[in-house]
């Protein structure tokens, strides 16, 4: 039973770096395409 919840702990700190890392990847293009249209 513990392992199993270790396993989904493990899972869903995954998921929310993963999620993290599509975010800041979002926000760096966002800000390349508005530094873009600026020059």
């Amino acid at each position: 039973m513990e392992n199993d919840w270790n396993e989904l702990i493990l899972n869903k700190t995954k998921e929310q770096a993963f999620v993290l890392l599509l975010a800041r990847s979002f926000v760096l293009l966002y800000c390349l395409i508005k530094y873009s249209i600026n020059t």
